[in-house]
């Protein structure tokens, strides 16, 4: 059962080690401000990995700059891009800390989020990974858009990893991002690497596997800025096909159920199936409604494909299934419905 915890306050508590992974793919510009993100943590016992997947910008220049400044940070410079999936799970297997963290170069942590939620992991040994919301903002090199505050005290709500696994199921939107997440590191070591087959889709199947390990905790507060920018890899997958996003989620689904043992799998494979065919049906109408007919047609195409029956009987509980409900049919109308 979901236990919201408002009445719970710690103190933060860094005195456990944290690791940290920083893979980086020609963000030579953007690298200084991520690491320094995580060292103003003022986390001690703290190691940075910087991964460079053989870049061709000053990015292992600066990343070697960075270790001569700070005895904790280590760098590994590949002559081959190996992609972002080498160095995720080559950062799974040096982690050593009692927690980790993968933060993309371009990236920040937000000031003061990490030892709050170290803390309550502490005092909730059957989490297996805890997240915050995330930030998206269009910035500048060495511009800092949200500072986090000093907060310490932060409310958190758990779940148990069956309620997360069902609730995403039931809504197959990626709501964990992962900039925010700080994983217990024996619970990412059960539950493996990141699939490489799956290249925009790894981190949703990634939460589902950790969430099949262990209980899942969220708050409210800011844990991870996204940087909005023209080069960034979900940029470049946005700009394409619409349904090519349905695509890689239902594979992500369908990699998980194939490999995890859960309880009551099947049931819930076909419930991810069927609401990734209402979202995107749905969404279909919404890219109508705007003129996006090629889209449309992707869309509808996708949601019919899985659910023919939704040809002569449209998902009408979908409308009511999804969060903010009246909000969100209020998006699809105005055409703001992805």
């Amino acid at each position: 059962m979901r236990k919201d915890l408002d009445n719970e306050r710690y103190a933060g508590e860094p005195m456990t080690s944290v690791d940290i992974v920083v893979p980086c793919y020609q963000y030579g510009g953007f690298l200084r401000d991520c690491v320094g993100s995580i060292r103003r943590q003022g986390i001690d016992n703290l190691r940075i990995l910087i991964i460079d997947n053989a870049s061709n910008d000053d990015s292992a220049e600066v990343a070697k700059q960075l270790a001569s400044e700070d005895r904790r940070i280590e760098v590994v410079v590949r002559n081959k891009n190996l992609g972002p999936n080498a160095s995720y799970n080559e950062g799974i297997d040096w982690a050593a800390g009692d927690y980790m963290m993968i933060v993309d170069a371009d990236d920040l942590v937000a000031d003061g989020c990490i030892a709050p939620a170290v803390s309550f992991l502490e005092h909730h040994p059957e989490v297996a990974f805890a997240y915050g919301t995330e930030l998206q903002a269009e910035f500048a090199a060495g511009v800092v858009p949200y500072a986090g505050g000093a907060e310490i005290d932060v409310s958190w709500a758990t779940m148990t990893g069956s309620q997360f696994i069902a609730r995403t199921c039931n809504y197959p939107a990626n709501t964990v991002a992962n900039t925010s997440v700080i994983v217990r590191t024996a619970a990412q070591k059960k539950a493996g690497h990141y699939n490489p087959r799956l290249p925009h889709s790894d981190d949703l199947e990634m939460w589902l596997r950790l969430a099949n390990v262990g209980a899942v905790a969220s708050t409210s507060k800011v844990h991870g800025i996204r940087r909005i920018h023209s080069r960034q890899l979900t940029q470049a997958f946005a700009r394409d096909a619409a349904a090519l996003d349905y695509v890689a989620r239902l594979a992500a689904f369908d990699s998980f159920f194939e490999r995890a043992a859960v309880v009551d799998g099947a049931r819930l494979r076909g419930v991810a199936r069927r609401s990734l065919s209402s979202r995107a049906y749905w969404s279909a109408l919404s890219h109508v409604y705007r003129g996006n007919y090629r889209d449309a047609w992707d869309l509808m195409r996708f949601a019919l494909g899985r659910c023919p029956s939704m040809l002569l009987l449209p998902p009408l509980d979908w409308l009511f299934r999804m969060p903010n409900s009246a909000g969100r049919l209020r998006a699809v109308l105005s055409g703001n419905q992805g």
